[in-house]
């Protein structure tokens, strides 16, 4: 996967410290837990098409290791990736626990807008599908 759409690290010496998983929609049969997310893809409307439709990038996780939060490596791995692909995609996709509040706003201040919610019945919990459009 990381051979066809390489993730962004920040490493501190050789110590990994933070990363941003990109991840292809041919994969999306390679990784179970992101299966209702390409479900949801699939069944969303985004600028009266289906968001599957559109070329995008799937943002399969971003971690920030403690002792490195607070530092901007959020919002620099983000635009680090947009400066690497936003010329072979259209936008990038993720999803959300709604109950995870600090990622919701962090993701909302990078420039990702919510297209809807859905309710994971094998993990119980409501996620959000957001997107960070790049046409424009």
């Amino acid at each position: 996967m990381n051979d066809a759409q390489p993730s962004v690290i920040v490493k501190d010496g050789d110590t990994v410290v933070a990363y941003c998983l990109a991840m292809l929609p041919e994969f999306r049969n390679g990784v179970p837990e992101l299966k209702t997310l390409f479900e949801a893809i699939d069944e969303i409307d985004y600028d009266e098409q289906k968001l599957k439709d559109f070329n995008y990038v799937v943002m399969g996780q971003v971690c920030v290791g403690e002792g490195y939060r607070s530092m901007g490596f959020f919002d620099g791995m983000y635009q680090k990736l947009r400066e690497e692909l936003a010329a072979k995609f259209e936008m990038c996709v993720t999803d959300i626990s709604t109950n995870n509040t600090r990622s919701l706003k962090a993701h909302a201040r990078v420039g990702f807008i919510p297209v809807k919610d859905f309710h994971d019945a094998a993990l119980g919990e409501v996620w959000r599908v957001v997107v960070w459009d790049w046409r424009g």
